[in-house]
């Protein structure tokens, strides 16, 4: 493994960040709106609002010109929806405040868990990186190489499936260097605790550095993997750490109720008409019956729809996770951290005009796959792929 002022040392690409913080301009805002399921959502409100406006218009041409006895039965109508809304409107509100609270509370759970999942693994990177007492031995460096391989291979196992970057099977990880075949082998037959095996992999080559000497047992948290396993699993868990089904399907009916109750009934409670004297074309049209059941259907469905949308942040709307930023992320800081004494000597001596000048110039940002068998991990390049940032994941 070279040095880090070697001129040929590659280092782990760039990347963007993990979530797409948009401008918080109202231009901005109801572009992203107009776009996908929120743009479809919109039209179902705006459909139905034509929908309530025509029943609007038929209800207006009843009440002008059928018998009166006509006009008295919509009138009483009229009054009897208005009460049952007005008496209705509350419960679907409440629940659907707690639901988006909820929903909106647990993708940032997602986030601070991915957060935390990282700065496990650079704590590990760091204590090893930072109290290896040999860095110059090769057989050291080679162990390094290992956890390095591991700590990422650990990350790399808990994105597998909300990632298109990363390999759908284990074997796909043999290809990104970050596995060998052997190691597949063993990790094949419990393919979905993958990731505790990588992790109890990890302890031993931490334990491997104590009993050779290379680092003090004091030197390392004896709770840092039991922290690192628990995190990881944590990721899992949250996908099903969420509102029972059965509050979901109550959210769905009170949902669909107040938008049947406000297309239904909006036509009757907002109807206005005039005499026949001064009636006009434009009081048949109702613009109040459309607007007002287009902002009431608009709220509602577009909060439901909103909650769907965050309740899987790792998919490919405009919340989504980018945890290929993640991956990348920790693979800087691996590849970092567990290199930082291997030029120690340089750093402490003194510095003069030869080596105050010196650059790190030859490090540069590699786009292509490392592997174990070729140049770009052998000098200790990066082991991802370069589809990192949301653009290319897309094309790809």
């Amino acid at each position: 493994m070279q040095d880090n002022l070697s001129p040929s040392l590659i280092a782990p690409p760039s990347y963007t960040p993990e979530v797409n913080m948009l401008p918080r301009s109202r231009r901005a805002l109801y572009a992203m709106l107009a776009t996908g399921d929120s743009a479809k959502t919109l039209m179902d409100a705006t459909f139905l609002a034509i929908f309530a406006g025509g029943l609007g218009t038929l209800l207006w041409l009843g009440r002008l010109c059928l018998d009166p006895e006509v006009a008295y039965w919509i009138n009483a109508w009229a009054r009897t929806l208005d009460k049952i809304y007005d008496a209705y409107k509350f419960f679907p509100a409440f629940l659907l405040l707690g639901h988006t609270s909820y929903a909106v509370g647990r993708w940032r759970d997602f986030l601070v868990n991915s957060h935390t999942v990282q700065a496990r693994l650079h704590d590990i990177a760091v204590m090893v990186g930072g109290t290896i007492s040999t860095p110059v031995n090769k057989p050291v460096r080679q162990k390094l190489f290992k956890l390095y391989r591991y700590l990422n291979l650990a990350h790399g196992i808990t994105y597998q499936n909300v990632s298109p970057c990363l390999p759908q099977t284990l074997d796909g990880f043999i290809d990104l260097g970050l596995a060998t075949p052997n190691e597949v082998r063993v990790l094949a037959p419990l393919e979905f605790k993958a990731r505790d095996i990588v992790v109890a992999w990890i302890a031993q080559q931490i334990e491997d550095l104590v009993r050779d000497g290379q680092i003090r047992e004091m030197a390392i948290n004896p709770e840092s993997v039991q922290g690192l396993r628990g995190i990881l699993a944590r990721h899992h868990d949250l996908f099903v750490r969420n509102n029972p089904n059965t509050y979901w399907a109550l959210m769905r009916q009170v949902t669909d109720y107040i938008v049947l109750l406000t297309v239904l009934g909006f036509p009757f409670m907002l109807n206005e008409v005039g005499t026949v004297a001064d009636h006009t074309a434009a009081q048949a049209l109702q613009p109040w019956v459309i607007v007002g059941v287009f902002l009431i259907v608009s709220a509602f469905t577009s909060s439901m729809r909103m909650c769907q949308i965050l309740d899987q942040p790792f998919d490919t709307e405009d919340d989504s996770y980018n945890c290929d930023a993640l991956l990348a992320s920790t693979d800087r800081v691996t590849f970092s951290a567990l290199r930082a004494l291997f030029d120690v000597n340089v750093r402490d001596q003194p510095d003069d005009t030869a080596q105050g000048d010196t650059k790190l110039d030859g490090i540069k940002s590699c786009p292509t796959i490392g592997g174990e068998g070729n140049a770009s991990t052998a000098a200790g390049g990066p082991l991802w792929p370069s589809c990192f940032d949301l653009s290319s994941r897309v094309a790809t």
